[in-house]
């Protein structure tokens, strides 16, 4: 689905007054976040989406119910380098997912481990006995390309500027060009959601469930939320024969304070399809 697909979809009604985006410009430039978008390319890279991963030689395959999980992409941080981002700027990322697990949003059923061992340490790992046909996906190469990223129509920052029919379409225009009609395959920025925005509350209540302390309410619970951010996005993508639910995505979310220390074991994963 389109970035701005859900426009039509939750049927929203905008003032009926007809004007420029040119006077909220400035105001939404200051929401825009740097994101890389992920792009299949017909070169060799270590980026990739399924296909075997490239791991050293300590690699243990993540399990989960006494199954292994599902590979789903690996990713080189070096090529996402920022002065102004939290991730790691060496080594790279590796997530799991089980799309078959009995409940898919139970803390376990996905993984994301990060591993800083020279690239020329890295062999193919074979899958382990247990995965299905549907759970091993084809390998895709990803490039990285630095995007700008906008919020949401239902993130409380944009809805406060109160946009009107014809500047919600200016505004649609502007934060889908980057993508060029590709998989919304994304490292970092805003969300780009199927359903709705508030991933960064639900993401927090879930893992006061796990951990069991205070679920947090109001002004609170808005303060906690602001402390998740997007580590990954992961569309629905025919060249790898991915398929998240009818047309959906994955996202995965990380506390800043958990990415500053490394700690990704702490990942919470989010999937939204229509």
């Amino acid at each position: 689905m389109g970035l701005f697909d859900w426009l039509i979809r939750k049927k929203v009604s905008f003032p009926l007054e007809d004007s420029s985006l040119e006077d909220f410009l400035p105001r939404i430039q200051t929401l825009a976040r740097p994101a890389w978008h992920l792009r299949k390319t017909d070169q060799s890279t270590f980026s990739r989406l399924g296909g075997q991963p490239l791991a050293p030689p300590r690699f243990e395959w993540p399990m989960w119910n006494e199954r292994p999980l599902p590979f789903l992409a690996q990713l080189n941080l070096t090529e996402a380098k920022s002065a102004d981002s939290l991730l790691p700027q060496s080594g790279c990322l590796y997530f799991f997912f089980d799309q078959e697990a009995e409940d898919q949003e139970e803390f376990g059923a996905w993984r994301v481990i990060h591993h800083e061992e020279a690239f020329a340490d890295m062999a193919a790992v074979t899958p382990p006995g247990g995965l299905g046909r549907k759970s091993i996906f084809s390998e895709v190469p990803l490039a990285f390309k630095n995007i700008t990223s906008y919020p949401a129509w239902d993130e409380t920052c944009l809805v406060s500027l109160k946009l009107n029919q014809a500047q919600w379409n200016s505004y649609a225009e502007l934060g889908g060009s980057c993508y060029d009609d590709k998989p919304l395959h994304q490292l970092g920025g805003w969300a780009q959601p199927v359903q709705n925005s508030n991933m960064e509350i639900e993401c927090q209540q879930a893992r006061a469930l796990r951990d069991e302390t205070e679920i947090l309410q109001g002004d609170e619970l808005e303060k906690a939320a602001q402390e998740w951010m997007l580590l990954f996005q992961l569309d629905t993508d025919e060249a790898a024969k991915m398929m998240w639910g009818d047309g959906g995505m994955l996202y995965f979310w990380i506390r800043k304070e958990d990415l500053r220390s490394r700690n990704f074991a702490e990942v919470w994963m989010i999937m939204q399809y229509c």
